[in-house]
């Protein structure tokens, strides 16, 4: 039976572009660009198997898709939100049967695990209406070209590759430099860091249920039966082993000698390996550890989270929406407008950890102003969101707040402005 993505992928073709200049080697040329790296690896051995893959990666797709996206027209000198507009209307509904956040926290998770993101676009009278994202991203390889840059790619499924052509999605990718075709995952860099975790807590658990490796061996001096031999064991079993038994002393009959053979958790320092390990997960994803809930010390205030949350959105969540805008304003904002006086962005205005203190601005505003600056550039420079107003962009004498050419007026003594 056919899935929403086969039949969204018969809906539309299109032709590959023309161009002159070879761009790419020739022996790179049509032939599809294989990776090692896939989503399904990616979720199996990252997102299913580790908390701090999983919670850095969740709190990175809720920030992000918890901001709208709305088209702006260009005005004069002004850029205006345009609720209403297609685009609009479209990011507020990819597709039917998916709400904005869906779709943008499928490209978010994507871009993380996979290193790419893509949308099929369905399109009706040359405007996309439909988004739909490609989570088969395993079975999807980039095809060079000589001339274009990149000819399609291959979706590959039982042995058939469909052609994809670059008009027909939405691809957003984190650079590899060995690879101008496909992204690389950060996930793929800290597959190393994220295996020592998911094998430290597998450690832990089994260490807790049996005591998987032994810790040392029981050596009985005298020869003794199997019969004997298996009493024997038995006492150490029930005794030794299990969570509930886990560093009780025992008591077993003299003659018993025994040997340690392995590092106890605390000669391994395993809490500070566990410790630095999630750390490094969450330096990976750009997530600060108090974001996952990550709080070494109950003395943490207000403002020190606060910095935290806005760390966060500024460093890491702003740059990811920088390049999901880039790249729909590459393949889906062109066909609803000219490019120079139409554009799709994302409004953080309602994102509490971006909000400044007015107060604060209020400050700096003066400050700049009595330092000469012209009162329209403090506005602009602070992000006041005010109007420009008459003479507003005349420097002004420092301290009084008077135009310069109005500061010798009424001094006599005072040098004509062209003489300053």
């Amino acid at each position: 039976m056919p899935t929403v993505f086969d039949r969204a992928l018969a809906r539309t073709r299109g032709p590959a572009g023309s161009g002159g200049g070879s761009l790419v080697p020739s022996y790179l040329s049509k032939l599809p660009q294989w990776t090692s790296w896939g989503t399904k690896r990616a979720v199996d051995e990252g997102f299913k198997a580790s908390v701090w893959v999983y919670i850095s990666i969740q709190r990175l797709m809720k920030a992000a898709a918890s901001v709208p996206w709305y088209a702006y027209e260009k005005r004069g000198s002004k850029w205006e939100k345009q609720e209403d507009h297609p685009l609009s209307q479209l990011m507020a509904r990819p597709n039917p049967f998916m709400s904005r956040q869906t779709v943008i926290e499928f490209q978010v998770a994507h871009l993380h695990l996979a290193g790419n993101a893509m949308l099929k676009k369905i399109e009706i009278r040359g405007q996309t209406r439909e988004l739909w994202p490609i989570w088969e991203l395993d079975k999807i390889q980039p095809v060079p070209s000589s001339i274009d840059f990149l000819d399609r790619y291959d979706f590959r499924r039982d042995g058939d590759a469909i052609p994809i052509y670059p008009s027909e999605v939405v691809h957003s990718q984190f650079i590899d430099p060995s690879n101008p075709f496909w992204g690389m995952s950060p996930l793929q860099a800290a597959a190393r860091i994220v295996d020592t975790d998911i094998e430290a807590v597998r450690w832990n658990k089994i260490t807790l249920q049996n005591r998987a490796v032994p810790d040392g061996v029981f050596v009985i001096p005298q020869q003794q039966t199997r019969a004997q031999l298996d009493e024997a064991r038995a006492i150490v079993t029930e005794k030794y082993s299990g969570a509930d038994n886990a560093r009780v002393p025992w008591v077993i009959g003299s003659g018993m000698t025994y040997t340690q053979m392995s590092l106890t958790p605390v000669e391994m320092d395993w809490l500070e390996s566990r410790k630095m390990t999630r750390e490094e997960i969450c330096a990976t994803f750009g997530v600060p550890p108090a974001m996952v809930g990550i709080m070494e010390s109950s003395s943490l205030g207000n403002d020190y989270l606060d910095s935290i949350r806005r760390i966060f959105w500024s460093d890491t969540v702003i740059p990811i929406l920088d390049l999901l805008m880039d790249s729909f304003n590459r393949s889906v904002t062109p066909a609803f407008g000219d490019p120079a006086v139409l554009q799709l962005r994302y409004d953080t205005t309602g994102v509490e950890a971006l909000r400044e203190d007015l107060g604060d601005k209020i400050t700096q505003f003066g400050k700049l102003m009595m330092s000469g600056v012209p009162v329209n550039m403090a506005a602009q420079r602070l992000n006041l969101g005010i109007d420009k107003i008459d003479g507003g962009d005349v420097a002004l004498v420092p301290g009084t707040l008077v135009p310069i050419a109005d500061a010798g007026q009424g001094d006599p003594q005072a040098p004509a402005p062209n003489e300053l």
